[in-house]
């Protein structure tokens, strides 16, 4: 887990990103896949994948539902948007 995307409270380390990000940093670790890999299989650049992980951007529904296809359901597109009931 990187330090940009934590805030420490008093008891507490929070990770602000969204679940699809924290569930994609997972799956990429897991399956030993880089960024770059990952982001040939949805027909994006590694540095989008990045953006991603790191909680700086969020793919579009469209792109969230490739991502939910490509990891056979693993990361549900809904995780990216967590105002639809995806947390």
């Amino acid at each position: 887990m990187g330090r940009r995307h934590i805030s420490y409270t008093s008891r507490h380390i929070v990770d602000l990103r969204v679940p699809g990000a924290v569930k994609l940093e997972a799956y990429l670790d897991k399956y030993r896949l880089k960024q770059q890999t990952f982001g040939d299989f949805l027909g994006v650049s590694g540095v989008t994948v990045h953006r991603w992980v790191e909680g700086k951007a969020l793919p579009s529904r469209r792109l969230a539902v490739a991502i939910e296809r490509v990891t056979q359901g693993a990361i549900p597109a809904l995780f990216f948007f967590p105002e639809f009931g995806g947390d």
